[in-house]
């Protein structure tokens, strides 16, 4: 595989494979690269794939309002592809943690929680947008009665 496309060519080479060959040990060879894998072309693997899930081309990932992780990007559907590949990309967390190897990728705490099927809480909207769950919270906190204001309409762009 070619490290300048290694998120096409990994989901090219083992999108297809059942979960029981998925498990099996990974084998990479980077394309003009010559060297045995003593871990560190796996580590490197890992690293670069993981980095690369986050390009802008993708529009699967966008930096969280915390400023440090990545959720997903509400414009995904642009990518034709973005449903493979966000079940891909899990898929590879998956091995990755089987493999007992560290990504390069940082996520919300509510993409972990829906990867591991998870129900999803108010408080995990925090990170994803404080501004909508600052006003969310501060209609709760002061017991909100839509009688007295009127009615409230939500809207995004």
């Amino acid at each position: 595989m070619k490290r300048t496309e290694i998120f096409q060519d990994t989901y090219r080479q083992l999108s297809h494979l059942s979960a029981k060959e998925l498990r099996a040990r990974l084998r990479v060879n980077f394309a003009g690269e010559q060297g045995t894998d003593a871990g560190g072309v796996s580590r490197d693997f890992y690293t670069n794939l993981s980095r690369s899930m986050f390009k802008v081309e993708y529009s699967l990932f966008k930096k969280a309002d915390n400023g440090v992780s990545y959720c997903c990007n509400e414009q995904s559907d642009i990518n034709p592809d973005h449903l493979a590949f966000f079940k891909f990309i899990g898929r590879m967390v998956g091995k990755a943690v089987c493999d007992k190897q560290l990504l390069d990728c940082y996520f919300t705490k509510s993409v972990y929680k829906c990867m591991l099927g998870q129900a999803l809480c108010f408080d995990d909207l925090y990170d994803q947008d404080m501004e909508l769950f600052k006003s969310w919270k501060w209609l709760i906190d002061n017991e909100y009665d839509p009688n007295v204001i009127g009615e409230l309409n939500f809207t995004a762009d």
